[in-house]
């Protein structure tokens, strides 16, 4: 069940290695996101310092975290999918508490790291 959370996870730490820009914005910032499935025993924890982030597990029970993301494995996994719109669609259907400068600062690495597609209409 977490493995496809953890993978995606990883997918987005890739993204923010990728986007070297994004470094001005984690500059300075030490954050914690706990990330809480709604039925699962375990959380995954997010950690921000140092312009990088590290992927680990916790127990749910921990009150660890300055930003807790909780919600369907299916919305949560949306949310960091990379893709912009299904972002949009689970921001709406989790629920996140924390200091809303962090709160803002984690949606803009999101957004900044989904991928861009373009359509073509012929």
């Amino acid at each position: 069940m977490e493995q496809s959370l953890v993978r995606l996870l990883e997918g987005f730490k890739e993204r923010l290695r990728r986007k070297a820009y994004l470094g001005v914005l984690m500059h300075g910032w030490e954050s914690q996101v706990r990330i809480e499935i709604k039925g699962s025993a375990v959380a995954v924890l997010l950690h921000f310092s140092d312009n990088r982030l590290k992927v680990c597990g916790v127990q749910t029970g921990e009150r660890v975290g300055d930003i807790v993301i909780s919600g369907t494995e299916q919305d949560i996994c949306r949310m960091f999918s990379g893709d912009e719109h299904a972002f949009f669609h689970a921001k709406s259907k989790v629920k996140t508490q924390g200091a809303i400068r962090d709160q803002l600062k984690l949606e803009a690495l999101i957004r900044l790291t989904s991928s861009e597609r373009v359509i073509v209409i012929a």
